[in-house]
């Protein structure tokens, strides 16, 4: 299955029509999430591996270390 799936990637990743169309996020098998904010971060890093002009790692680490915001009280 991993053989078939590195060739669905790569057909997919190289037809010049789909180029502009899709977004494939190539994770980790064996890693785990435990929170949909953990599995986002994990397919915009893999975003960012495969095209940082679009998907900026550095953008995301800025995100992900900024402090909590504190909301008003009424």
């Amino acid at each position: 299955m991993d053989h078939f799936l590195s060739l669905l990637f790569h057909r997919l990743n190289n037809n010049k029509q789909l180029h502009d169309a899709i977004r494939i996020a190539k994770l980790k098998e064996d890693e785990t999430s435990t929170s949909m904010v953990q599995f986002l971060v994990r397919v915009d890093r893999s975003l960012g591996r495969g095209d940082p002009d679009e998907f900026s790692l550095v953008w995301l680490d800025e995100v992900l270390n900024y402090p909590p915001m504190k909301w008003p009280t009424c």
